[in-house]
């Protein structure tokens, strides 16, 4: 059967309003979620233009406008058109707030721990992403809030929180003072390696991957870096790693490391034409797991009719000093 049409609106919404305001707007007045209510009622519709009004001035708010002002206008369709009534959604968003001083404060051990205290703090001052001079945007308040705990949580602050955070928006002087406070909590350390997810290796085949010293300050980026060896390692499809930021277990945080293992094996090949060498053909088998220890037998085979290559390569996975053996 044929798919009934969509009913008729019982009104229509048309906003005007700066470029950057629209589409903020027409996803987020109650105004025109509504239009196609089949119930809708002179009471309702009230309602739903007064609450517009707010709603309007909290929208432009949230994109620096703090002085707009929204007028809605109702206006009649043409007589015997059959359409419904139009209402014109005018905003007038006024100029924007900028940030005219920013403070950074940050509490607890790192106020006082040289280097890695004071260079985390510079970091996260450095960093600031809201600088001063630019418009006050909600999300941009708090995205910079979000980047500026980061900048404490990736050193070895990694309990670092929010304690304190106030913008102070003037609409009259178009001016907004930020200030926030970040207690940084102690410093950690790296503990033990905690593997999960194993089925066919053994714990030493991750472990051994990471130059990480139990009791070094603790760093996202190193821990990172650690990651990243694992995924090109060809054992694993997955690997995560982290430590539990519990203040309470600062010195020598375990670092709890899940991984999902790889498929072993896997063969893939091509064919292709050129001019220069006519028919040519390539092949690739590895399997990481060619001994059922960890050993990976890799064949790379190309042939063509200038030209043909065979590459054989076995690779132990790196040993308890860190080296991997290879011929």
């Amino acid at each position: 059967p044929a798919a009934a049409a969509d009913p008729p609106p019982a009104y229509r919404v048309v906003i005007d309003a700066p470029a950057n305001l629209r589409q903020p707007l027409e996803r987020g007045l109650a105004l025109v979620r509504w239009q196609s209510y089949d119930d809708m009622t002179d009471d309702l519709l009230d309602r739903l233009i007064v609450e517009a009004i707010e709603q309007a001035r909290d929208i432009a708010a949230v994109h620096g406008h703090f002085s707009a002002t929204t007028d809605i206008a109702v206006l009649p369709p043409p007589a015997e058109s059959g359409e419904p009534i139009t209402l014109r959604v005018s905003v007038d968003a006024g100029p924007v707030s900028r940030v005219t001083s920013v403070a950074v404060r940050v509490d607890g051990p790192a106020a006082t721990d040289s280097p890695a205290g004071s260079t985390a703090i510079a970091r996260a001052r450095d960093g600031w992403r809201l600088p001063v001079g630019a418009v006050f945007r909600q999300a941009a308040w708090d995205d910079a809030k979000t980047a500026a705990v980061a900048a404490l949580t990736e050193s070895p602050y990694a309990a670092a929180r929010l304690t304190h955070s106030e913008a102070l928006i003037d609409p009259e002087e178009r001016r907004a003072d930020l200030t926030i406070a970040i207690d940084s909590g102690p410093p950690f350390t790296f503990g033990r390696l905690e593997v999960s997810g194993l089925k066919r290796y053994r714990e030493s085949v991750v472990k051994n991957f990471s130059d990480i010293a139990v009791g070094e300050p603790y760093s996202a980026a190193r821990l990172d870096q650690f990651i990243r060896r694992l995924n090109t390692s060809g054992y694993f499809a997955s690997v995560q790693a982290s430590i539990d930021p519990d203040p309470e277990q600062a010195t020598e945080a375990p670092v709890h490391i899940r991984v999902i293992e790889a498929r072993p094996r896997s063969v893939s090949g091509g064919i292709g034409y050129s001019t220069d060498t006519a028919i040519r053909a390539s092949g690739r088998y590895s399997d990481v797991d060619f001994d059922n220890a960890g050993l990976q037998l890799l064949v790379d085979a190309r042939v063509d009719p200038k030209l043909q290559q065979l590459d054989v390569r076995f690779t132990r996975p790196p040993n308890d000093a860190g080296y991997l053996d290879g011929i």
